[in-house]
This record gives C-alpha cells, structure tokens and sequence, in this order.
C-alpha cells in the first residue's frame, strides 16, 4: 500500500481494540525509508490480562445468587474480558426484571493477583423494590404482558420509580394511543418484605372506556392554503382508527408537523403550526380536533447569486437543474438537493474537487422579510479542472493491472467525472473477484495553473477464485436432487472463468405427466452436465465471449428427452445503457417413451439469436424508476446446420420482447412488465413422408414452443395449468405448424423495506395461443409477493390466488400456488 500516518494511526486503534491491555507507551514503531518505499517495524508489548478465577456476589441470597453465578459460568478460568463481563452483568439485570425488580444496580470491584495473574472480582447488586402486578379480567385491548412491559418501560425512564399515578397514567395513556378514552383504573397497592427483598404489589382492575367519535378537524388561520388541501393531507397520512371517524390523537399529533412541513414547501419559511386542541362534547361521546396555523407570509425566490462560476460552464444551464426557481416560491426542503444539483454539475465538467465557500445553509440563505423574498449566495471554489491520469493498483495479487484498466473506460486526458469513477468502482465489485474495493484520488502533474492529471489509487482485496459446491435438497417440482459444481473465475488472472456444474433429481410425483404417462408411474433419473467458459474481453476489444456445453436428460409432459446443446455467445456493451449480442445454438434433441407414436423423433436444430437490450433504470437491483426493454429474435434454418430429412426441416423463427416500466408514486414504486413471443413454421410445403402421408415438411420443434414457465411464470398457476390453450388442450399436446404466441403482463405496486427487501402485491395476466391471439383471453391471478434483495437479483416469495378458477376432469382447480424463484422483474 502507499503509505499514509492517517492509515497508520486507524491500525493502532484496530490494534487497541483487539489487544484491549495495549497502551500507547505499549507500541513501538520504527520507520526506516529507502529511496521510494518505507519499512514499519512494530513491536508490541501487551500486558498480561489474567484469568477470572473467583466471582463473589453479594447482594442477592437463595436462588438469585444462584442465577448470578450460573449467568457468569462461561467466563470462569478463562482471560478476563471487560467487554463480555459488562454483557453478561446486562442480561442478569435483565433477568432480575423478570422477577420483578425493575430497579436493580450492579457495581463490580477487580482484584488482581500480580504474582499469578488471578482476578477475583467482587459484584455487588442492589435490587431494590421488587415489583408485582396482578390485572383483572377487564383488559380485552391489550394482553397482561402487554400491559406489564408498559410499566416496565415508564419505571426504568422515571427516577421515582413507580407508583399508583404512574401506573394509573401509563395505562390511560396506553388505552388513548388505542383511541380508547375515559379508562377508569383501580388500584390496590400491598407493601410488604419476603425473605429476598421488599416488595410492592399492585392488584389493578380495569374498566375500559370507550372511542371517541372525531366529529370534524377544523385548521384556523390559514389563509393562504385551502382547508381542502390539508385536510387530504390528513387523510393521505390517517390512521385506520382516524380513517373509520375515531379520534386518534397519536395520529394528530403528528399532523401538526406533516403541516409545518406542507407549508415550508409552499415557501411560507417561518411558519408555525401548534399541536392540536381537543375539545370534547358534553356528553364525551365526540370529539373536534383544531390546529392553530401562523402562516407568516410566503417567500419567493428572488435571484440566485452564484460566484466563482468557471467560464467554460453556463449559469443558465446551473439553474436549469435547480428545483428551486427564480420567481417561484422558495422550497428549503430542496435546498440541499439544489446544492448538489450544482456540485455535481461542476464536477462532472471535469471539477472534481468542487466545492462551496459557505457550507452552513443559514449564511448561503439570504431572507429580506420586508418583502417576503429570499436570496441564495452561492459561493463557489471550482478547484482544478481533472484529467485522468492513470490506476495505481494495489492489493491485486493474482489480478492483472489490465483488468483494471479495461474496465474504468476512461482513457488519458479524458476529463474526470464522478459518475464515471463510481460506475468504475461498481463495476469492480461485480466482477466476483474482491471482496473489498476502495478508491482514493491523488493530484498528480499540474497542467498550467488551473488544470492537473488526477491518478487514482485503486485498493483491492482478492477472494479466493477456486470454488467447489455440493447441494443435496429437494424442490416441489424436480423432488430429490443433488448438484455438484467447480469453478474457478481468474484464469491467468485476466478473469477469465469455467464452471462445471452436475446435477440428478428424481422427481416424486407424476401430476407434471400427461394422463398416459402417470398412470405408468414410472421413476425416471433426470440429469444434467454443464460446462461453461466465460472470456469477458475477446480479442483484446469490449466483447464478451461466452461458450456453454449442456449434456441433459428430461421429462416432459407427453415425452422423454435426451439434448445435447452448444451454444457461443459473443455481446458488445454500448455505454452503459445498450448491450448488444448474438447466440449461435446448436441443439441435438431425441425424444422417447412418448405418449404419441409421432413424438419419438430425433430433432437437430440450429440457430442464430441476436439480441439487444436497452436498460433505463436508476437502479438494476432495486429500481424505482425508468424502463427496461429486451428484443431476442431467434432463426432455425438448415443453412445454421438445422434438421433437412425427407420427414422433418427444422426451418422456423421466435422472437420475444421483453419490457419493464417503473414509476414512482410517493413511498411506492409501480413496477409493470409486458412480454410478447411470437413463433412462425417457414417449412409450411406439403411433401410426402417416408410412410406415404402428406404432411407439412416441419414443425417447430416441441421443446421450442412458448410456455409460461421460468421467467414468464404465471403466479399461482403450476406449469402444466399455465400452459393450456383457451380449449384446455395443453399445448405439449399440439403440434405447431403454423404459428404460436405467448403474451405475459405483471403488475405491482412496491415497497420497499429499507434496501434489503421489497413487499407488493400483483396482478399477472397470460396465456399461450396457437394460430391466432386472442390478447383479452388471458389466465390471471392476484398475490402477494416478498422479495429480498441480492447482487444477483431478487429471492422472490410468491403466493398468487387464480381469478376465475375451473373445473378440470369434474374438480375445480386448486385455489392457488407459492413459488421461490430468483429475479423475476
């Protein structure tokens, strides 16, 4: 690594914390420098910590001291820790609780033997007054351990304790934020000592109130925004109890700041909105809830001073960008956006260190209250403008420097922009070979006074490349499997990969076999042998190369197959946006024990795919925006090496278009995909067959036909009910001559959990037609959907419903269908 004091100073600290006896007087460091390269001799001399070897407690007698020493057991005859000492002494503070001493203290004492490294400790514990509760039967809102942690939870926070206002107040406001008022409580308090401690008990009874009807919301003051609008912002924000017409003043509360925080964005920057007043009728069976807003005058942005503005950018192009306009009303919960609106803006430009003279918001807002006008003085220090320089690379033991080089796409000179180097960044962290990546930039040659070369320190952690895996298991529809994989994803240190990849299954139930075949209730070994080899820069060029050799045994509804495949593949990125391909695949398929005579054939097909795919999302794992569009359009001819027999040409086209849109709608995100395949059979001539019968010259082969599976799974469906034709017929039971279609529609509104996982619910739609389409004909279903976020996609958990459920062989179809599968869109 380049050295750096900052760098040595975080590894001292590192050492602190692991050596927790070292001082600094314990560490010794010796730097000796040689031309270029400096040596860190480092000598520690850690004080002995010694070994825990009596505990002795006081402060608690019987079964409780028992409880200490069994708490502290795991840390005796072992060297003394603080840290888990400290842990431990917690959970038996805990553990005192639950037998009703909520006020407990512990304090320790260490002694230590010089001589023999032993450390007795003496603990002492204060209990305090212990607690017990004891409720009657009027609790129906809430459960007695509910109600037994509430006090808890307002005993610990008050340094009284606890008493009978306490409690009483604890459990009003417990029912209130229930929307439950006029809770009567009734307490009898018994003092009394046992042979442990003293103690208090409380025998509570409770008699629940009632809700209380919210008969109107009423906002007074505002003169400038209409009650209708903020009375939809209440409804936006509301509650179920508020929602159903229940006073919920949790729920009121947190108006007042959703207001303030309405009226800020509206420009009316000193406002102020109280929290609500309640009023109650006489009765006490309804409620008003009034807001008193001090609107304060609006402020609108007047100008936008912006200083220090290199020549070659244009300030009318900063302004574009900014949320906040001139003229408009002044929005400071866009402030901060507005600013890095105009940093990036100048780094991009190749000002990579740009930053403000001002950096507090209060000295760059300038407010004129005479006449409600705000100004913002943007100061600037543009810095040097960058060029790229070069990669210091550093961590890469077996990775060859052009890895590096090959994927920062920027070359010398080029000017230096953040969205370049972050993509760089990511991209090395998808490769699969490090397990940390980090970046530094260092200024390196000045270019006159106002430009400099920027090289950047790249520092990497490797993985280990070599990688072996065993997976026995089993899945709902392969039953009993086991898979066997090697690989290795740094080959000569260019990234280069193989992967071999093995797996057998025997499945355990025959409902995927058509009538025939399951009444046979033969069990069949399936299997599969797969080598893949992966060259991400062919030919020294952008291109990625990318080979698969598939050796496989299958069944299939109406037939067993044997398939040997072949399949190079060459792409080619485009910016970061498009990225173009072409498969060529060979396919050697011979099917057997089939339900149809006509099935037992030998299909050899050959084919070329071009793809393109065009990619607009802000995010590939976790979008929230933008769209997705995939174009793959398949031709099988003889002149690919395609099956040309008297019998049989294979000699047909498949394409399919892929799309998926994203667009937010608040804290929810609209995620919808559309997918069409359309199928055509060009060996449409009659000939004569070896057996005498005129026929089509060919067919598109079975194991080629559109079915809704994989990716264009149809939630709540199995594949065999997804796969039907709008006569029932399932399409494995058709052979297609003419032309074939499948059309596919999802749609969710997501959530997003923080950035690990996602809830949503769905509608899919979809169906496979023969001939011709029939686009409102479609099977459909309803569910829900958890997904959990992975650098590969997403591990979605599906359970989908079927809408308009059928009667098949004289039963109605099950109701629905779980499914786990990876990324679906």
């Amino acid at each position: 690594d380049y050295f750096s004091e900052r760098s040595l100073d975080e590894s001292i600290e590192r050492l602190k914390v692991r050596f927790p006896t070292l001082d600094d007087e314990d560490i010794e460091i010796d730097r000796l420098q040689d031309d270029n390269q400096i040596i860190l001799k480092v000598r520690l001399f850690p004080k002995s910590v010694g070994v825990l070897k009596q505990l002795s407690v006081g402060g608690l007698k019987g079964n409780l001291r028992d409880l200490a020493r069994i708490s502290f057991s795991e840390l005796m005859n072992k060297s003394y820790s603080e840290v888990e000492f400290n842990k431990k002494k917690d959970e038996l503070i805990q553990n005192l609780a639950g037998y009703g001493y909520w006020k407990v203290r512990a304090e320790h004492q260490i002694i230590k033997n010089d001589i023999n490294d032993e450390i007795k400790i003496n603990l002492l514990v204060e209990l305090g007054t212990r607690i017990g509760l004891s409720f009657g039967k009027g609790s129906n809102y809430f459960t007695h351990l509910e109600l037994k942690n509430e006090l808890l939870k307002v005993s610990r926070a008050s340094a009284e304790g606890i008493n009978e206002n306490t409690v009483r107040k604890a459990i009003d406001d417990l029912y209130k934020s229930r929307g439950v008022f006029y809770t009567e409580v009734a307490i009898r308090k018994v003092i009394g000592e046992d042979r442990n401690s003293n103690y208090i008990s409380f025998y509570i009874d409770i008699k629940e109130g009632r809700k209380i009807t919210l008969e109107k919301i009423v906002f007074e003051g505002n003169q400038s925004i209409s009650e209708i609008n903020l009375l939809n912002l209440v409804k936006e924000n509301s509650s179920v109890l508020l929602s159903r017409g229940f006073l919920d003043i949790n729920v009121l509360n947190t108006v007042s700041d959703l207001v303030g925080e309405y009226y800020v964005k509206e420009g009316f920057i000193f406002s102020q909105v109280q929290k609500p007043v309640i009023s109650f009728s006489e009765n006490g069976d309804s409620a008003v809830a009034s807001f008193r807003i001090d609107e304060r005058g609006q402020y609108r942005l007047s100008s936008v001073n912006l200083t220090g503005l290199p020549y070659s950018i244009d300030e009318a192009e900063i302004l574009k960008e900014m949320h906040n306009k001139v003229g408009n009303r002044f929005d400071v919960t866009k402030l901060d956006k507005d600013l890095s609106s105009v940093i990036n803006i100048l780094r991009s430009r190749g000002y990579y260190f740009a930053q403000f003279k001002v950096k507090n918001n209060r000295e760059i807002v300038k407010v004129n209250r005479s006449k409600q006008t705000v100004t913002l003085d943007l100061g600037l220090i543009p810095g040097v403008k960058t060029f790229f320089g070069k990669l210091i690379v550093s961590g890469n033991r077996k990775t060859k420097e052009e890895v590096f080089e090959r994927e920062v796409k920027l070359n010398y000179l080029d000017i230096v922009d953040p969205k370049k180097i972050n993509s760089f960044v990511g991209r090395l962290r998808t490769l699969g070979l490090f397990s940390r990546v980090s970046i530094t930039p260092i200024v390196g040659q000045k270019i006159g006074k106002n430009k400099a070369i920027l090289n950047f320190i790249v520092k990497v952690k490797e993985l280990d490349f070599g990688r072996g895996e065993i997976s026995p298991g089993f899945r709902t529809d392969l039953g009993y499997k086991i898979g066997f994989s090697l690989g290795y994803n740094n080959i000569n240190g260019m990234n280069r990969s193989v992967l071999l990849n093995t797996q057998a299954n025997l499945r355990t139930s025959y409902s995927y076999l058509d009538e025939t075949r399951r009444a046979e209730e033969d069990d069949v070994l399936e299997g599969l042998v797969q080598f893949q080899f992966i060259e991400p820069f062919a030919l020294g060029n952008d291109i990625e190369f990318k080979t698969t050799i598939k050796g496989q045994r299958r069944r299939y509804s109406s037939f067993d197959a044997d398939i040997f495949s072949i399949a190079p593949t060459i792409s080619k990125s485009f910016g970061d946006r498009l990225i173009a391909s072409v498969r060529y695949e060979f396919d050697d398929i011979r099917q057997y024990d089939a339900t149809d005579p006509e099935d037992e054939d030998r299909y050899i097909i050959g084919s070329i795919t071009p793809s393109v795919s065009l990619d607009l999302r802000d995010d590939p794992i976790r979008p929230t925006k933008g769209a997705y569009f995939n174009l793959s359009w398949e031709f099988a001819n003889p002149f690919f090496l395609a099956q040309d027999d008297i019998d049989l040409t294979v000699n047909y086209t498949r394409a399919m278009l892929r799309s998926a849109y994203y667009i937010p709608a608040g804290d929810i995100t609209l995620a919808s995909s559309l997918t069409f395949g359309y199928e055509r059979n060009f060996a449409t001539d009659l000939v004569e067959k070896s057996d005498g019968s005129i026929d089509k010259a060919g067919i598109i082969p079975k194991i080629k036909v559109f079915r809704l599976t994989g990716i264009d799974l149809l939630r709540g469906f199995s594949d065999d009910e997804s796969s039907k034709l709008t006569d029932d017929r399932d399409i494995e039971d058709v052979t297609v001559d003419d032309k074939a279609f499948l059309l596919n529609f999802k749609f969710e509104p997501r959530y997003y959990l923080g950035d690990s996982s996602v809830i949503a619910l769905f509608y899919d739609a979809g169906r496979i037609f023969v001939n011709s389409i029939k686009p409102l004909d479609l099977r459909s279903s309803v569910g829900l959907s958890f997904k959990v976020l992975t650098p590969v996609g997403t591990l979605d958990f599906d359970y989908g419903f079927k809408l308009r459920r059928k009667n098949v062989n004289g039963s109605r179809e099950s109701f629905g269908r779980f499914h786990l599968s990876i990324g679906q869109f």
